[in-house]
């Protein structure tokens, strides 16, 4: 007689877990650097945490042609397109790159200095170093489980027609 198999339950009853942290595009630019890297690109949630930083750190004023409720007012009262977000983006990126052009960008009390930081504030990667391919392979599926757990995986599934 054969022993019955485990019955698999799934993975949605594991515990949801903090060792996740979200970490925006423009809290991982290098100290010194001048110039946004040409493939950056903004989730509409980067572009209002981004915007949000600003605020803080350069003063309403200077923003207040960001302020989306600014930018977006003729679009009031219906979504926004993937054109007009990209457009958000586009400005926002103008005002980041003419702060990183600026002499003593890379001053910690700067304004892009100080937007990074408080970007980065719960990450501090500074201990991480580039994992060898065996480490990375090992630490994969766990990684898969930890956003499944924080239901943070994003599956697709693409028909290819022959």
């Amino acid at each position: 007689m054969q022993p019955t198999p485990p019955v698999f339950k799934g993975l949605s009853t594991s515990p949801v877990s903090d060792n996740i942290r979200f970490l925006h595009p423009i809290a991982l630019l290098s100290s010194g650097t001048k110039s946004l890297p040409s493939d950056l690109a903004f989730e509409a949630r980067d572009c209002l945490t981004l915007y949000n930083a600003l605020r803080r750190t350069a003063g309403a004023s200077r923003v207040k042609h960001l302020t989306p409720e600014k930018f977006f007012a003729a679009q009031a009262g219906r979504l926004l397109t993937n054109r007009e977000v990209i457009d958000y983006e586009e400005k926002l990126k103008e005002f980041v790159e003419g702060e990183l052009s600026l002499e003593g960008a890379d001053h910690p009390e700067s304004v892009i200095s100080r937007t990074i930081a408080a970007l980065g504030r719960d990450a501090d990667l500074s201990h991480l170093e580039d994992p060898l391919a065996q480490q990375f392979e090992a630490n994969l599926l766990p990684f898969i489980l930890e956003l499944h757990r924080n239901n943070e995986l994003v599956l697709s599934i693409l028909h290819v027609v022959a």
